[in-house]
């Protein structure tokens, strides 16, 4: 199941039926709706929240349901009406922001995708290569990114609450990834200077 099938929700559910995998969408806007109909798409229209329509669209037989909404109060909604009926689903969730991620968290959904992180690090990690980095150590640093990026979001989950608290130890862990993605770099600078020196065929000697 497919809750919200705006721009987000599509691509997902693209993806998912071009394996093969069925999947039945919830929609709240009627003409987004009516549109997906138009292509054969099975929708239902209505609030999610509702458990009635849940059951109607068939969550009782769902393996998972994707949930895609940026608003962070409906999601919410939704999440309480889905774990409280239907606990066997599998829950993924769309996260607008880090504030948005960290209400998603505290409400115990484990599958959380923040929208703009991959296609932003896409962005940095092409801006890397033109700014003169090799497509390997550009690569490698966008990874190194959002691994320590993760682990900061989850280190910082207990403070999410008290902004101060969050502000000085999210000053911390930004620090922590300056310096870690300077090391790894040095560190792979000298490791490619070495594997040069190696590499060089010998020259005859005179």
């Amino acid at each position: 199941m497919i809750i919200g099938y705006g721009r987000f929700g599509q691509i997902t559910g693209r993806l998912l039926n071009a394996c093969g995998f069925g999947t039945t969408l919830l929609e709240r806007n009627a003409e987004q709706l009516d549109l997906v109909r138009r292509y054969g798409i099975e929708a239902y229209y209505g609030d999610a929240s509702r458990e009635d329509l849940l059951r109607a669209a068939g969550a009782k037989n769902a393996r998972l349901v994707i949930l895609t909404l940026s608003d962070q109060a409906a999601s919410l909604e939704i999440i309480a009406q889905l774990q409280k009926h239907f606990p066997h689903l599998i829950i993924l969730a769309r996260a607008r922001n880090r504030m948005h991620q960290y209400a998603l968290m505290e409400a115990g959904v484990k599958y959380i995708f923040r929208e703009t992180v991959d296609s932003a690090l896409a962005i940095g990690e092409k801006a890397l290569i033109l700014l003169g980095l090799s497509p390997m150590q550009a690569r490698r640093a966008a990874r190194k990114f959002k691994q320590h990026d993760e682990r900061m979001l989850e280190a910082l989950f207990p403070y999410w609450r008290d902004e101060t608290q969050h502000i000085a130890q999210a000053r911390i862990y930004r620090e922590q990834l300056l310096q870690a993605l300077q090391q790894d770099r040095r560190d792979k600078d000298l490791h490619l200077d070495h594997y040069w020196e190696e590499a060089q065929p010998e020259t005859e000697k005179p």
